[in-house]
């Protein structure tokens, strides 16, 4: 029994001292990124971005948790506006303050987790002209602390916060190339309901619901691309008031 006991025992330290190893093997900045073409000029995607109001027709947390909390300060919108939010498990609560804005080119946000951990990013948008219309690309960098690096090994906070940032990009397409779901769907939040209209082929629209980590690839004229290192995860979102 007492060897038992021993040998359980050395197997635990072996797993703890392989986890520090790989943990200190992480790098100590990550980056997401992911991007997307849209059908439309800068000027219709732009205002979705700048405004928080307007993140519940896109953002892939707003439905996460339909008891959250929100509220807004500073500005009404553009540089110095900001976003709280408090909800549960999945969502947690935070901060998002926009740092700059530059009409139909770019945004650049402060992101403050508070719940479940504290940590702080930096969340850009930027826009770029190209033959479909505009692309549009979701980034967020930061630095890789510890229990991130630790969590790291067990799961590739890329893909997790990687498939939210595609699914936020497809509804935002779909928000400004008002595109229909199949009859007996709903529209995203917000999109007007046309009778008769037909869903474009090939872009079926995502569900505007995810926890912070899981969620589907997107399909159809989507064009996306994924560049990125490991670790980080994301999660923003409304009332009076990413992170």
């Amino acid at each position: 029994m007492k060897n038992l006991l021993l040998i359980i025992l050395g197997l635990i330290v072996t797993a703890v001292a392989a986890v520090l190893l790989i943990t200190l093997g992480k790098p100590d900045e990550f980056k997401v990124e992911r991007s997307i073409s849209i059908k439309a000029t800068a000027d219709k995607i732009y205002p979705l971005i700048e405004d928080f109001h307007e993140w519940r027709n896109w953002s892939p947390w707003e439905n996460v948790d339909p008891k959250m909390q929100r509220s807004f300060g500073g500005e009404k919108k553009g540089k110095g506006s900001m976003y709280r939010w408090d909800g549960n498990a999945n969502v947690g609560a935070g901060c998002m303050e926009m740092k700059e804005a530059i009409p139909q080119s770019k945004v650049e946000i402060r992101l403050d987790f508070i719940k479940p951990f504290e940590g702080t990013c930096n969340v850009d948008f930027s826009l770029t002209p190209n033959l479909e219309g505009t692309n549009v690309v979701w980034t967020m960098t930061g630095k890789n602390a510890l229990p991130a690096k630790v969590m790291s090994v067990f799961m590739n906070v890329d893909d997790c916060s990687g498939k939210q940032f595609e699914i936020g990009l497809k509804n935002l397409k779909d928000k400004v190339e008002d595109v229909k779901k199949e009859p007996g769907q709903a529209n995203l939040p917000g999109a007007a309901t046309q009778p008769g209209a037909a869903t474009q082929a090939g872009t079926a629209t995502q569900p505007d619901t995810a926890t912070p980590a899981g969620a589907a690839t997107q399909a159809g004229t989507a064009t996306q691309s994924r560049t990125a290192t490991p670790t980080g995860a994301a999660r923003p979102t409304e009332a009076p008031s990413q992170h």
